[in-house]
């Protein structure tokens, strides 16, 4: 049989054992001590060292935003965007930064040979509050734009995630969609189009308007209309209380109320096992954990 593997490789394989073995060591006596499973897992870091087999799959409906500074370790944004080029090969890809990164031509230039459209948002300062709203303000810009670009270039379906992630399983956008195939909205006169497909962080309490905003995924329209919140001037607090309002939860609350859902302050989002005959249609609102992969079964309170 023919070897899969050149010499380069099978001395990287070779390394990469051996690290293994010092790991398990390691770890064994940690779990012995502590009376607990301790797990890791290894992923390639270039695009270059994952086989992706040929498909025939239509993916020029579908736009991949990803925003947020470009992090350059092991050139992680680049390889992810060449990562999602080979995943998906007709997919818009959108890489929305900010100004400063155009200083890495290399990067951008990269990026753009693989098809991407490379946005340079100009950003803002917010001295006056909170560093994570200053983030939330910056995230909102630049996914605002990331999407906008989408729109423009014809998707219909549009992920939103960050340029410090990356989905390492092909099937990514097909899940979702999938799932929002097989959960359309049981509520009509809305005007949301279909369900947003989130992450969850495996958190097992709940958290009011809790939905995690680095991986959206929806409709194109939904999504825009996620990201459309406005700009943070002031600490935003919970509806009916003074109590300060995560960044989470000011996206969440915002689309709800653009959507036409009040927000009486009492509904949570809840965190349950996802088996494959899920009983969803009492539950208003759910994140159903599955293969790290949630799904909001109802945007309706």
């Amino acid at each position: 049989m023919r070897d899969l593997f050149d010499e380069k490789q099978k001395r990287i394989l070779r390394k990469s054992r051996l690290l293994k073995r010092i790991a398990r060591t390691f770890l064994g006596v940690i779990e012995r001590r502590r009376r607990r499973f301790l797990t890791f897992h290894e992923r390639p870091a270039y695009a270059a060292h994952i086989r992706v087999l040929p498909t025939a799959r239509d993916y020029s409906a579908f736009a991949i935003v990803l925003q947020g500074p470009i992090l350059h370790a092991f050139d992680f944004t680049l390889e992810t965007i060449k990562l999602y080029r080979k995943y998906y090969t007709n997919v818009a890809i959108i890489l929305s930064t900010w100004q400063w990164e155009d200083r890495d031509t290399r990067v951008i230039e990269e990026a753009r040979k693989e098809g991407a459209r490379v946005i340079l948002n100009e950003k803002l300062d917010y001295f006056n509050l909170d560093k994570k709203f200053v983030n939330l303000n910056l995230q909102i810009l630049s996914s605002r734009s990331g999407v906008e670009q989408a729109r423009q270039l014809g998707a219909r379906w549009a992920l939103k995630t960050r340029t410090d992630q990356r989905m390492y399983n092909p099937a990514a956008l097909d899940l979702c969609y999938g799932a929002l195939e097989s959960f359309p909205l049981s509520e009509r006169g809305s005007i949301q189009r279909s369900r947003i497909i989130g992450l969850n962080r495996g958190k097992s309490r709940p958290k009011l308007y809790h939905l995690a905003d680095w991986f959206i995924f929806g409709d194109i329209d939904d999504v825009s209309l996620y990201w459309a919140a406005n700009v943070v001037t002031e600490v935003p607090s919970y509806p009916g209380t003074t109590r300060a309002m995560s960044a989470e939860a000011y996206l969440f609350t915002e689309f709800l109320k653009k959507v036409g859902t009040l927000c009486s302050g009492r509904s949570r989002i809840r965190s349950v096992p996802l088996p494959i005959t899920a009983s969803f249609s009492n539950s208003p609102c759910l994140t159903y954990t599955g293969v790290s992969m949630s799904i909001i079964v109802s945007i309706v309170f």
